[in-house]
This record gives C-alpha cells, sequence and structure tokens, in this order.
C-alpha cells in the first residue's frame, strides 16, 4: 500500500497514523502505530472482561428460553412459501436433472424483475425444485432462454463477481431471524460464490466459503443448474420445527434483468424473504473436520536452508447451531497479495481479509465503527473461534496469539501479543438488534484494547436507526505513552427502498480515540455530520437502463476548538445504457473539500468522468480521468483498465493508475507515481488452475517496486490441495540502482479429513 502526501510540511503527521498493509504473498505487515509520546501509567483496564462477563450472564439467563417449540408454518400474506421434498434415493450431481426425485419437488416459477422495472414480469421465464435428505439440501434451477446463444459465462475463478455473467443465486435465512442469511451462486459454467450478510443487509462478507458443490448445463433451451448444499455449511436449531427465511434470484445479463421470487425492497433484505418450509430431522453432518498440512519454504539466500514446517486446523460442531475453529501454526502464503493503491487522502485505505482462519463468523462483528479488523494482525502463531446463535443471542469470540517480531520492537505488538475479540448480538422487536463489542490487544510491554456497544432498530416507511458508544484504551512503554481513552459516540439514520438510499450521521469523537484493534478511518478529535442520498431510476424514455444520482456532504468541527476540520461535498451521477448490443456505463463526479491541517485550511476540488464499455461483462474496458488541486498542489490522475479472455480458458485483468503533480519539483517536491499490475489466470481443469500477478510501483525520483507472485493449485481430491508457490521482489532506488531482490518458493499440501 503506497500513500502519497500532497504537502510534506504540513501533512506529514497525519500520515503517521497510516499503516502500510501491503503483504507479500497475503502476509499483513503492520500494526496502526500513533507516534506519540505520552507518561507511562500502568493502571489496568476491564473493559473487555466486562464483555465476557456480560456474554456469561447472557447465556446464561436466556439458557431457559433454549428448548425447541413447534412455529406455525402459516405464512403471513404476501410472503411466498415453497416445500422441500424429502427423498431416500441418491441425487446424482451433474446437472442433467434427470433424476426421478426431481419430478416429486413443488416448483417454484412466479419471478419478478426487481431491476431494472420492479414488480414487472421477466421476459425469461426459471423455474425451481427444492429436495433435501438427512444431510444435504438440494436445489435444481432451469433458467430458460429464447437465445440461449447470447447467454453469458465468462468468470472461472471462485468466488468471482458472478453478477457479471448470467447467473443464479440461493439465499438462505436457516435461523429464521429476518436478520442473517448464507448465499451460493454459481454461472453456466458452474463457477462459486457464496458469502453471509447479518444486519438485515447492513454488512455483507463474500469472503467466507463453504463446502458445496454444483453442476451446470447449457441447452437448446437455456442453463440448467444442480446444486447440492450440505447442512454443515449453515447454522440452525436442531430442536426446532424448521422454517427458514429463502429467497431466489437469476441474473439475465442479456436484457440486464435481475429476477426475485420474492420480492424485495432492497438487495439483502432478509426480512423481505419468502419460507422455506417441510424440513424434517435433519443434521449438519460432519461433527469434527481436521486439515493438516505441511510447507517447504526457501529463498536464493545460502544462508536460509529449506524450512520445513507443519501446521493444522480444525473444525468442531458442537451443535448444530455452534462452530469452533482452531489453527496452529498456519501458513498463508498461497493467498493473493494485495494490490498496491494510490491514496490521496489523509485516511488509510481497508483491504478485505482473505485468510481463511479469520473468514469464519468475520461478519458478525460489522458495526459502523469496526473495533476489531483482523487485518491489523500479521503472522499469527496460534488461534481459536467460537461462533453461534442460541435462539434471539448471537456469539463470537476471536483468540489469537502473534508471535515476536523484530529485536528492534518499534510498538509492544512487535514483542508478541494476545489478540482476543469477543461480541455478543441480541435480536429484539423484530429485526432489530442491540450488540456489545470487546477487543483486547495485550502482552506485558502494553495493550490496545477497545469495548463498544451498539444497536439498530428498524423503523417504518424503511428507516432504520442505529447507534454505537465506543471506547478505547492504549498503553505502549516501548513508545512511552501511559494509560490514555478516548470515547466515540454516534447516531446513524437511514433509509433503503427501490429507489432511494441514503444515511444521515452524527459523530462525536475524542483527540485520544484510537483503535489499533480496529477501523475508523483515521481521523479524531471531530464532531459534526455526515450524509449521502442515492436516486436511481430506469429511465425508458431516455433509452437508458437507469441512472444514479449520488450527493455526499459532511461537515466536521475540532471537538476541543470549535474550528473547522473537515467539509465536504460530492456529487456523482452513473449512467447505464445500452449501445449496439453492449452496456456502457459513464460517470461524472465532482467533490471539494475545506481540510485543516496544523492550524492551515485548504481547498481541495477534483472533478472526473470515466467511460466503461461492456462494464456488465468480466470482458470490459474502462477510462477515468481526474483533475483537481490537492492541499494547494494540482493534481492530474489517470485510470484505464482492461478485461478480456484471449482463450477460454484464460482470463487477463490489467490496470494501471497514474498521478502526477502539477510543477511538483518547485512545489512541494513529492514525486509523481505510476502503479500498474497484471493479473493472469489459466484454468486447465476445474481442479487445476495457475494464476500469476505482477506489478510495478514506480516514484519517480525516489524508488521502483516489482512484485512477481506466481501459483499452482491443484486440488487432487475434494478439498484436499497441493500448492507451489513463486515470489520474486525488486526494489530500485533513484539512481536506476538495484537495492535489494528477494525471491522465495513455497509448497504446501492441505488435507481434509471429516467425522
Amino acid at each position: 500500500m503506497k500513500y502519497i502526501q500532497s504537502d510534506p510540511a504540513q501533512i506529514e503527521k497525519i500520515f503517521a497514523k497510516n499503516i502500510d498493509l501491503r503483504s507479500n504473498m497475503g502476509y499483513p505487515k503492520g500494526e496502526g502505530r500513533e507516534m506519540r509520546t505520552k507518561d507511562p501509567g500502568r493502571k489496568g483496564s476491564s473493559c473487555v472482561a466486562c464483555s465476557i462477563v456480560a456474554i456469561l450472564v447472557f447465556l446464561l439467563w436466556h439458557q431457559e428460553s433454549l428448548s425447541g417449540g413447534k412455529t406455525s408454518q402459516s405464512s403471513p400474506f404476501g410472503v411466498k412459501r415453497i416445500t422441500a421434498v424429502r427423498i431416500f434415493s441418491k441425487i446424482r450431481i451433474d446437472g442433467f436433472l434427470d433424476d426421478p426425485a426431481w419430478e416429486e419437488g413443488e416448483r417454484a416459477t412466479t419471478f419478478l424483475q426487481s431491476n431494472p422495472y420492479y414488480g414487472a414480469q421477466p421476459s425469461e421465464s426459471t423455474e425451481v425444485r427444492i429436495l433435501y435428505d438427512s444431510e444435504n439440501l438440494y436445489v435444481g434451477v432451469r433458467c430458460f432462454d429464447s437465445q440461449p446463444e447470447g447467454i453469458e459465462a465468462n468468470m472461472t475463478q471462485r468466488d468471482s463477481e458472478l453478477w457479471n455473467d448470467d447467473a443464479f443465486e440461493i439465499f438462505i435465512d436457516s435461523f429464521h431471524d429476518h436478520r442473517s442469511c448464507t448465499y451460493f451462486v454459481t454461472n453456466p459454467l458452474g463457477t462459486q460464490t457464496d458469502g453471509r450478510c447479518t444486519g438485515n443487509g447492513a454488512t455483507i462478507e463474500s469472503v467466507w466459503d463453504g463446502d458445496w458443490m454444483v453442476k451446470t448445463r447449457v441447452t437448446a433451451w437455456g442453463w440448467c443448474a444442480e446444486f447440492a448444499i450440505p447442512f454443515i455449511n449453515l447454522q440452525f436449531d436442531a430442536r426446532k420445527n424448521q422454517i427458514w427465511g429463502i429467497n431466489l434470484m437469476r441474473v439475465h445479463k442479456r436484457t440486464g434483468q435481475d429476477h426475485l421470487w420474492q420480492l424485495e425492497k432492497h438487495f439483502f433484505r432478509v426480512s423481505d424473504y419468502g419460507w422455506l418450509v417441510g424440513l424434517r430431522d435433519i443434521r449438519r453432518g460432519r461433527a469434527l473436520e481436521v486439515i493438516p498440512f505441511t510447507t517447504l519454504r526457501g529463498d536464493q539466500n545460502p544462508d536460509h536452508p529449506l524450512k520445513g514446517e507443519l501446521g493444522i486446523d480444525l473444525k468442531y460442531n458442537p451443535t448444530s447451531n455452534f462452530s469452533t475453529n482452531l489453527t496452529i501454526n498456519p501458513d498463508f502464503a498461497q493467498i493473493e497479495a494485495d494490490p498496491d493503491q494510490i491514496n490521496l487522502s489523509t485516511e488509510e485505505i481497508r483491504l478485505p481479509e482473505k485468510r481463511p482462519f479469520f473468514l469464519e463468523g468475520c461478519e458478525l462483528f460489522g458495526t459502523p465503527t469496526t473495533l476489531f479488523y483482523s487485518r491489523r494482525i500479521g503472522e499469527i502463531k496460534a488461534g481459536g473461534k467460537l461462533t453461534g446463535k442460541a435462539d434471539r443471542f448471537t456469539l463470537a469470540i476471536v483468540d489469537v496469539q502473534t508471535p515476536g517480531r523484530s529485536d528492534n520492537p518499534i510498538g509492544f505488538q512487535d514483542k508478541g501479543a494476545n489478540f482476543l475479540a469477543a461480541r455478543l448480538k441480541g435480536d429484539i422487536f423484530g429485526s432489530s438488534f442491540v450488540g456489545l463489542t470487546g477487543v483486547n490487544w495485550a502482552n506485558r510491554k502494553g495493550y490496545s484494547r477497545a469495548a463498544g456497544v451498539d444497536a439498530g432498530f428498524t423503523i417504518p416507511l424503511d428507516f432504520t436507526l442505529g447507534t454505537q458508544v465506543n471506547l478505547s484504551m492504549d498503553r505502549d512503554e516501548i513508545l512511552g505513552w501511559g494509560k490514555e481513552k478516548g470515547w466515540e459516540k454516534r447516531i446513524d439514520l437511514g433509509h433503503n427502498s427501490q429507489y432511494f438510499e441514503g444515511h444521515l450521521s452524527w459523530l462525536d469523537r475524542d483527540p485520544d480515540f484510537n483503535l489499533a484493534t480496529g477501523y475508523f478511518g483515521g481521523r479524531n478529535n471531530i464532531r459534526g455530520l455526515d450524509s449521502h442520498l442515492t436516486y436511481k431510476r430506469p429511465m425508458e424514455s431516455l433509452s437508458l437502463h437507469d441512472a444514479h444520482f449520488n450527493f455526499f456532504f459532511g461537515s466536521y468541527d475540532f471537538k476541543d476548538t470549535g474550528k473547522l476540520n473537515f467539509k465536504s461535498f460530492r456529487h456523482n451521477t452513473s449512467i447505464f445504457y445500452k449501445l449496439l448490443g453492449y452496456w456502457f456505463a459513464n460517470g461524472f463526479d465532482l467533490q471539494w473539500s475545506q481540510e485543516s491541517v496544523e492550524g492551515k485550511i485548504y481547498d481541495n476540488h477534483q472533478a472526473y468522468i470515466s467511460f466503461i464499455y461492456n462494464f456488465a461483462s468480466f470482458e470490459n474496458a474502462g477510462l477515468r480521468i481526474k483533475r483537481g488541486e490537492s492541499f494547494g498542489v494540482g493534481v492530474r490522475v489517470l485510470e484505464a483498465w482492461l478485461r478480456f479472455k484471449p482463450l477460454g480458458l484464460l482470463s487477463i485483468d490489467l490496470f494501471t493508475n497514474r498521478v502526477t503533480f502539477v510543477d511538483h519539483q518547485n512545489r512541494i517536491g513529492w514525486p509523481d507515481q505510476w502503479v500498474s499490475n497484471l493479473k493472469a489466470r489459466l484454468d486447465l481443469t476445474q481442479n487445476i488452475y495457475l494464476r500469476s500477478f505482477f506489478q510495478t510501483n514506480d516514484t519517480y525520483g525516489r524508488d521502483l517496486l516489482r512484485d512477481l507472485n506466481l501459483l499452482f493449485a491443484w486440488e487432487f481430491r475434494r478439498r484436499c490441495n497441493f500448492y507451489i508457490a513463486f515470489n520474486h521482489n525488486e526494489e530500485w532506488d533513484d539512481e536506476n540502482e538495484k537495492k535489494r531482490t528477494t525471491q522465495k518458493i513455497l509448497t504446501k499440501i492441505n488435507l481434509f479429513l471429516g467425522l
């Protein structure tokens, strides 16, 4: 991650808070450290202890309500329901849907458009049937298409953005709490994407990977898909009569239509889902999963011999609604590196989590201000996790031990520390909730702690009201600062309907509020308002697919002085239309802000225009041009990208981003920067692929960085993998001389054992 500072004399201290989270083969490389000098102190804090005690009290108090009870199967007016039919014969998952058992299933056919014309009849029909046995849910889908030669299918990598293809999606609310769901998506190539959401769509995590199967076929009448979803992927209370929330969605790319079985007022609105009934005597299946793995690592340094290591991942399901995970000596070297990004703001960029251990249940920690941000944690020695739901209460606990990183530590975290995060969330008033979060990162040299209470309420007319109060505490003997407390308070009012989306937030954050354990953007000592309004609607009279109009406004003062800290306004218009058989998009963006840095007020303004060709497909190209002024310096930004498939099995993704400071040599001395990267993936078979990632970061007059990552992956048996990863890094100085070259190679084998 590279940060461009527009005026080093004025804003250097602000960027000291930012963190370099750039990872090499997936390892995060830093913690957010605020370089402050404080008087040392050793007064303890009980915020995390209080959180754990509260969790235990809540669970014990509610223990009596955990007994199962029958639930009426009569659905409310307007809510569709479909019956899952129990089968006792085997289903062959091959995509043909020719097993006799499919004829027994109840058909779901009444789909309606959700986009672009809400509630209109779809141009093509869809048919879905649902079966099950004691361990699996089976979903058979027929997507009829009058022009099957126009079916769009390009994405082959797991967790790709499959809505760029024709696709079918299944959303399952297995607790039927009207708040959370697990979703499964495929396209006509059988590519898989999955994830989870909480808070009635407020938090969506696409990084979770489940263990499920799907096979697809393209036919003369359209395409079909055959899903087998083991109940191990879902948590539910097995002691209750099973009624689940469900929705089904088809993406029809040629017409730009989205078809929903049960119409939702907005995407991922779980409270609008239909009902899945008929499930009886089901179980999650495997109680214990064991994944041992071994790695062999080496580099070009003759003083570093080949090094072999062993590790293990365990998953134990004590009940159908709780899961525990344990990892010892994990290695994430096969995880793709983070691409470099140019950041012109004073706030750090948030990066997604990719490491498997942290993915299970990560959506449960989603709050407006994130107290637990797992990318703060770099290498780990061991970790454990407990997630699940007991009646109205959702629980998540994560505990990780990190190793010491350096003989010359620059913060307490480098001495090795324990990272503990816990969250308890209680359902109240239909689809509302109250949550409690505690985080503790500590060793004998210091700690960073945070605790918070948050609540979200669903109110009439598609409005939501949320509030959150957080407390942070820090002490670091290595940096020389003692116990510091900081408070944050916020209130959020939101609205989300078919055509309108907006929010209004009030925020009050102390100067000493600091989250080394979480993420809040890096700006503290503020008090003010932030707002956002989006309007989108089909514009048939203008032959447009639809148009989005976005307005942003924020105004914050320094909390201690009342003077201007930050004020901003932004307007963005995006227009989507079809021309000559291809989808196009144009964007127009105007931004203005006033920001105070070390007592000086800067007027920043930027404008950009973008043009995207074939945006609704994997194969697309785009150009974005931006010009303006940032912290008193003229800025020009050029972004361009190209994604294409020269072969059916080969996909290539090119991206370049160049920033030029006008007259920068005479005014601030900061160099221009050019970041480019290339991604390529070759799918030899469905279970064997090659992946490459190459990027250059050229900071003119400073240095040049080049990174090359290669990965060969083979799933030789279900969930058993073999990896070979190669990493090459070069660093050049301003005199065009190579300063450093590193090369590493790793082989990894992991096996899967389910008991």
